[in-house]
């Protein structure tokens, strides 16, 4: 609901060899750019299917200040943007269901037996640059009043340990803030414009 010009995450791209291909076709088509996430997520809406051994996708305008909160509301949503992603999304079931043979599963056992993930209890407040292929966990925004604002992280910083864990991604921030419980303090290392600084952050209550 929130493309605004961006190009159009997609998650879960990984599950299948086929999937990068069929977005940038359909990209020439519809002429909307589209960014395949690299790293899994392991709470988002495709894992499920993942699990099930069955390839799936999920696409994502990216995340906002708004995102899962009651401020966002409909007058937010970017019309225009929502057409093409119903564009893109027609493209992709008109192709998947016209092709005779399945998906090539990439897969793994081990993804497909995670199961669920233990819930998460804590807030940082951060809003994650999905994009972002690099060593670490790159910020496209921080929620106004959050812990991650209060300690001075902005959009740009890059987290690359937080305590005495490194941090190569997305998914080793949410498995830290799964074991952390409200009032947590976490040391916090990132870099800015080059330069490296700590932060100390108390999480909240989710």
């Amino acid at each position: 609901g929130r493309l605004s010009g961006r190009a159009l995450m997609v998650l879960g791209g990984e599950s299948a060899t086929e999937w990068p291909h069929i977005f940038r076709g359909i990209g020439f088509v519809t002429g909307v750019s589209t960014a395949m996430v690299a790293e899994p997520l392991d709470a988002s809406d495709q894992v499920s299917f993942h699990e099930a051994g069955v390839p799936a996708v999920q696409l994502f305008s990216g995340a906002h200040a708004d995102y899962h909160r009651p401020t966002d509301t409909a007058d937010r949503i970017d019309a225009d943007g929502l057409i093409a992603v119903a564009e893109v999304s027609r493209q992709v079931i008109e192709y998947l269901a016209s092709r005779p043979e399945p998906l090539t599963s990439q897969l793994s056992s081990a993804a497909q037996a995670a199961g669920k993930s233990a819930a998460r209890t804590v807030s940082l407040g951060s809003i994650p640059d999905f994009t972002y292929q690099g060593p670490g966990y790159r910020l496209d925004g921080v929620v106004d009043g959050s812990p991650a604002q209060q300690a001075g992280l902005a959009g740009g910083d890059i987290i690359l340990m937080i305590d005495d864990r490194k941090v190569s991604g997305i998914r080793d921030v949410s498995a830290i803030l799964k074991g952390s419980r409200p009032g947590q303090q976490l040391l916090i290392e990132f870099e800015r414009a080059g330069e490296r600084q700590r932060r100390s952050v108390m999480l909240d209550a989710r």
